[in-house]
């Protein structure tokens, strides 16, 4: 039976928060997951739901910046088995990484997290970008996540 694999992002649907971006190597110039209140905090996150039949053990993952000047910084790659309570797979703090746009880069998941298999996996703001403007967007349009899948 074919599975599908189920985006959602922390702002409705609209023609710059578009899922379909997500997982398409198709350029995206603009492509935003917007803010939302979680736990007290001003969150912006990008999901993925493999599969209530599937699970991944990540230990890469690779990002594509948008074409805004929104670079990101400050954000978590984490994963979940029910998709409320979160697991840091990988933390970035101050990342200097993504500075332009449409930039590719990717990183790797080490230590004991990358043992652990995951349904659901979110890429989550977790402070600004460099764009003072609209600070709390998280523009990527791409996401990739690489491991072992069963």
């Amino acid at each position: 039976m074919f599975q599908r694999i189920t985006i959602t992002a922390s702002s409705p649907p609209s023609r710059y928060t578009d899922p379909k971006t997500l997982v398409s190597r198709t350029y995206q110039g603009t492509s935003f997951a917007g803010p939302c209140m979680e736990d007290g905090h001003i969150r912006a996150w990008w999901m993925v739901d493999i599969g209530q039949d599937h699970q991944l053990m990540c230990n890469h993952y690779t990002l594509r910046q948008d074409g805004s000047r929104a670079c990101i910084r400050f954000w978590n790659l984490q994963g979940s088995l029910d998709g409320k309570t979160w697991t840091n797979l990988r933390v970035h703090e101050n990342e200097q990484t993504m500075c332009r746009a449409d930039q590719f880069a990717s990183w790797p998941i080490t230590g004991p997290h990358a043992l652990l298999p995951f349904r659901f996996f979110r890429v989550v703001l977790t402070g600004p970008t460099t764009d003072a403007s609209n600070p709390h967007n998280l523009c990527i349009c791409f996401l990739e996540l690489y491991g072992y899948f069963h």
